[in-house]
Parts: C-alpha cells; structure tokens; sequence
C-alpha cells in the first residue's frame, strides 16, 4: 500500500505538469479518491481500445477536467509485451465528449528518479517546428559517428512527436527535420539502463559504449564495427543484420548548437 501512496504522489506533482497533446480550457479538479470504479474502468477500456505492443492496467484515477466533454488523467501501469518485460508507470489522459465517446490525448511517461530537483539544472529541450506551427519535441538518434577510438563525436537523426492514430499512437516524423549534431565538450547523457527494471536511467558520457552494453551485450559484442539502418538500402535491410535502428531521445543544445545534454525517452509505439 505504501508503495500505491508513493507513486500517487509521485503522479500528482507532475500532474499539472505533464501536459496533453491538445490545448485544454480550465482547470484540473484532483479525485477526491483514486478508486478505479467500473465507470472509470470502462472510460480506460474505451480510451485505450486497439492498442498492441503494451500492457496498461490503471492503478489510480487522478483527476478531472472540464472541456465541451470531460478530460480524465488515469495514473497507470505500462508493461512491453515480451518476456520478463519490467514494468513502468504512465499517465494517461483521456478525453471523453459528450456523447461518451473517448478518445486518447497523450501517455506521459516519467522517471521517479526525476522528481528530486535538488540540484538539477533547468532544462530547455530541442524541439522541432513547422511553418504551421506543429512542434516535434523528440530526437530520434538514426546514426552515431565516431572515430577509431570509438568515442561519439556527433549524432544524426530527425525530429518526431508522438501522434494519436485512429486506431493506435503511431511516430509522426516532422518533415525535412533531419540534422547532424555534434555532441559538445561537456556531453552528458540520461540513458536507459537494460539491466534495471522499469527503464531506469543511468548517466552516460560514451554513448558507444552505452550502446553496445543496453543493446548488444558486451558478453556479446564481437568488436565489430556498428551496422547503422540509416545506413543500408531497401534491398539490403532484406539481407543485412543492422546493429542500430533508432533511440529516441529529447536533446539540451547549446550556443553553438552541439548537443549538451541528451535523455532517453520511452515511447511505447503501439
């Protein structure tokens, strides 16, 4: 029980910051409880319809808010369909009109780990946006460059945001957003860690050799030169075993537009 009380608080102090993917008009009202009543559940199951890949289970109703309809924010468990998968945890924001149908605004992931600022500097993330206006807050890192001694000297990749489909989320790529990044002298990166449960994040300054020990092994790895995806044609994706596909991230520049600071982020892309 102590545990649900933690992670509850932990939910609540970002509740008002996490955001949702559309602009919403009031304010949120907190649950007087956190109970999951069969109403409650039925507005999950309705929100969360069609979705593979992950597992949610809700574990506490946070709060309310008014908006032509109802917007609902759910505090829940997300587990990746496979085997010995850890578990993480989620906030989920549904909107539910007035005819009561719902439908799925945003799932925020978090690190509890995050929520002690003591110390921790204000950052201002990357993002990406259109002559439109749409923003694309997310670095998806498609290729490492890096001398003979393996240490990373610069990244490229695109800039995507997490896009609400009919049926399930999908990655929505911001067009002609492709960059190249050097990573600056004082790199310092926020990286999952495979070995932890629940996508813990461990600091990182050799995205290399990170890579090869949360995605290859080290027991594994043979020293052989990284196979990037970005890298091979449609014919040759059919036949080639590609070491690195993508890590999506959100990325820290600084005045010389080098990447200072780098955090993993985990989409569960359903």
């Amino acid at each position: 029980m102590k545990k649900v009380f933690a992670l509850l608080l932990a939910a609540l102090l970002l509740f008002a910051s996490a955001g949702c993917a559309e602009p919403l008009a009031g304010g949120w009202t907190p649950s007087v409880s956190p109970e999951i009543t069969e109403e409650l559940r039925a507005v999950f199951e309705k929100g969360m319809e069609g979705l593979v890949g992950v597992h949610y289970v809700p574990v506490a109703y946070l709060g309310s808010q008014v908006a032509a309809g109802t917007n609902h924010c759910f505090l829940a468990q997300a587990t990746v369909v496979y085997p010995d998968a850890q578990p993480s945890y989620v906030l989920i924001f549904l909107y539910e009109n007035l005819q009561g149908q719902v439908e799925r605004m945003n799932i925020a992931d978090f690190d509890f780990g995050a929520l002690c600022t003591y110390g921790a500097a204000d950052r201002k993330f990357s993002s990406f946006e259109t002559a439109d206006g749409v923003s694309y807050d997310l670095f998806v890192i498609t290729k490492m460059h890096y001398g003979a001694d393996h240490q990373v000297v610069s990244v490229t990749g695109h800039y995507e945001r997490v896009a609400v489909g009919e049926e399930y989320d999908v990655p929505e790529e911001a067009p002609d957003s492709e960059r190249t990044y050097n990573l600056a002298a004082d790199f310092t990166a926020d990286m999952v860690d495979n070995d932890q449960p629940g996508f813990m994040l461990v600091p990182v300054t050799d995205l290399y050799a990170w890579y090869i020990d949360a995605y290859l092994g080290r027991d594994n790895y043979d020293g052989h030169e990284l196979v990037f995806t970005a890298d091979l044609t449609k014919e040759e994706m059919d036949t080639a075993d590609a070491d690195f596909w993508f890590v999506t991230t959100r990325i820290e520049l600084n005045g010389n537009d080098e990447i200072q600071y780098m955090e993993y982020v985990f989409v569960p892309w359903s």
